[in-house]
């Protein structure tokens, strides 16, 4: 975050870099795992489960974001990315490439579609500074912060990489339905996670399959491992959650039309008090159960 922020055009190859360095030997290992626990799987199978895996990791480290931890969007954003960018190491492990040679975040770069070849992206990345400053007047540019956001959600797969031109009109239209849905899930958490669960999926098994076409799987050659169906049970808990989180909130506030609650002698202001603090509770238990997901 602090190098994105400090050095928001080179956010792309910060995180490449930094994807190798924190999640290269992750990514060894779990390959090594992989192989050892499902030894008579064929390289095809592998690559599905790796693209699969990738896929549900990067859902459940950038979408249990809600309500008032809407703040938190830039760092779930950050992680989402990490977790994209380690499935893409573990492909190139599968495939025999070291995934903690400096070479693979100039592969990860040319993956994500930031730049066209593998050449290309070396150079940008010998451009990079080590250390990344302040400017000298003290106050990042206006617009800094939003930029980094956009570059994420390219590079996430959440905004089609050929809209980064977009007209005006569409221009504008993102941004206020962007808002809206910001607002939305403020009061309705989880809300936030079946639509990035969307967004994540179609992106990330997008970035796969590029991903599994580049390191040699000939396109195309991934077989889903026995037991697949349209229906798992992950999803049908994302289904559950965001139900049971929507009418909690939805509860609160006919509460307060029914006995009629006053806050400051308004029933609005009692209103919103009240899905504020429902949906604070979801989001506070969301984010307890992410935190013992993760350390577990």
């Amino acid at each position: 975050m602090r190098a994105g922020l400090l050095d928001p055009q080179h956010l792309p190859e910060q995180l490449a870099l930094l994807a190798v360095q924190l999640e290269g030997r992750r990514a060894r290992t779990a390959v090594a795992k992989l192989r050892r626990t499902r030894s008579e799987a064929g390289p095809a199978v592998l690559r599905h489960v790796v693209i699969e895996r990738g896929t549900r990791l990067t859902v459940l480290e950038g979408g249990a974001v809600g309500g008032p931890f809407m703040l938190l969007v830039p760092v779930a954003f950050c992680a989402a990315l990490l977790a994209q960018l380690r499935m893409v190491l573990e492909l190139a492990a599968l495939a025999g490439h070291d995934p903690m040679e400096r070479r693979r975040a100039a592969e990860l770069l040319m993956v994500q579609g930031a730049y066209p070849t593998v050449p290309e992206a070396e150079l940008a990345l010998a451009a990079v500074p080590d250390r990344p400053a302040r400017p000298a007047e003290g106050r990042l540019p206006r617009g800094t912060r939003v930029r980094m956001l956009r570059e994420m959600a390219y590079l996430l797969g959440l905004i089609d990489p050929g809209a980064r031109q977009p007209g005006r009109v569409r221009q504008v239209a993102g941004w206020v339905l962007t808002a809206a849905l910001v607002v939305v899930c403020f009061f309705f958490p989880l809300l936030w996670v079946p639509v990035m669960w969307v967004a994540y999926q179609r992106g990330t098994s997008r970035l796969g399959l590029r991903a599994a076409k580049f390191y040699g799987s000939g396109g195309g050659a991934l077989v889903q491992p026995p037991g697949g169906g349209r229906w798992r049970p992950a999803g049908v808990m994302v289904l559950a959650r965001t139900v049971v989180a929507t009418l909690v909130p939805t509860f609160a506030l006919l509460a307060v039309l029914v006995t009629d609650f006053r806050l400051v002698g308004s029933r609005v202001w009692a209103a919103l008090v009240a899905v504020a603090l429902a949906s604070l509770v979801i989001a506070t238990v969301q984010g307890i159960r992410h935190w013992l997901r993760r350390r577990g």
